[in-house]
């Protein structure tokens, strides 16, 4: 007969799945910081945020407010005034999308691949990734949205409808419309670049923000074009040959065979990046034993004023 002790042997605890724990809390601290890099990284966002052309904590729609006035001179040798001239006030609306981007991924479909040493021992309840593996994937993720992002920014129209991206904001190429018509003449395409860029008012092209915006597919023969005729020019400057204006490639505008002349402070990015639609989480599903992938934020563009955007075919 087994005598009773004060001291019972304490229960075991049950056998635990890989704590995912650290990697909800990567997750939940980065996931703003990650659907903001997924806009934040595409070309054109970039450098509008770089440069100021931006407005956050967007929801919906904002104004943009633009001032204008002129000056004329008179003769101050009196002391007669009168009042020649205005100040205009105007406003252009930028409207802001959210945006949602749902991917279902199943850990089971790594098995008997070079990726299962990427899930965490262990299946009940949940089979999980590896914190490092489940960073490199939103990252991956991250760098698609922000390639798509880029090209929705010039491409986007809101009457386009089925499957694509570019049908949720009406992109910059969409609110110039033919804008400042400039002739692209010339043998090369240096020489069409050079005419086209001196079609531009002097106020627009000499200004330290103005860019001509090209596709990277132009860019590229751009490149060749000055190595076929000899012209031995630095090009980490972004600077076109013969000029002071800076070249600013872009996947927007590839296969377009179309250039875009203006000040980045004429455009206008917006973001929302305050709310809880701007976010990134990973996380498991018990009803489809799946884990969601799920990116959401928000984000539009606006061209302030589309007469002072130059459109050349090149």
């Amino acid at each position: 007969m087994k005598v009773p002790t004060n001291n019972p042997k304490p229960k075991r605890k049950p056998n635990m799945p890989f704590d995912v724990t650290g990697l909800s809390a990567y997750v939940a601290n980065n996931s703003k910081a990650i659907a903001l890099k997924a806009v934040a990284n595409a070309t054109t966002a970039k450098l509008f945020i770089e440069n100021g052309a931006v407005q956050s904590g967007v929801k919906g729609s904002a104004a943009i407010l633009k001032m204008d006035t002129d000056a004329n001179f008179q003769d101050g040798s009196s002391c007669g005034r009168t009042a020649v001239g205005n100040t205009t006030l105007t406003s252009k609306t930028i409207t802001v999308k959210p945006i949602s981007d749902y991917q279902n991924v199943c850990p089971k479909s790594l098995h008997n691949t070079f990726f299962a040493s990427m899930l965490a021992k262990g299946q009940a309840p949940e089979e999980s990734f590896t914190p490092e593996f489940a960073a490199y994937l939103m990252d991956v993720r991250s760098k698609k949205i922000a390639a798509a992002v880029e090209v929705m920014l010039w491409n986007g129209d809101t009457a386009l409808t089925g499957t694509t991206n570019n049908k949720h904001i009406n992109g910059i190429m969409k609110q110039v419309g033919a804008g400042v018509a400039l002739t692209a003449t010339g043998s090369t395409l240096i020489a069409k670049l050079q005419a086209a860029y001196l079609g531009m008012p002097v106020e627009v092209r000499q200004a330290e923000d103005a860019r001509i915006f090209i596709g990277e597919d132009k860019y590229a023969e751009y490149l060749v074009a000055l190595a076929n005729a000899n012209i031995y020019k630095a090009t980490d400057d972004m600077v076109l040959f013969g000029t002071t204006i800076k070249l600013q490639p872009t996947a927007g505008l590839n296969g377009k065979n179309k250039i875009y002349i203006g000040r980045i402070s004429n455009f206008q990015l917006g973001l929302d990046g305050e709310s809880d639609m701007d976010s990134a989480e990973l996380r498991f599903s018990n009803e489809t034993k799946q884990w969601y992938l799920d990116y959401n934020f928000s984000v539009g563009v606006a061209v302030v004023d589309e007469t002072e955007v130059g459109v050349a075919s090149i």
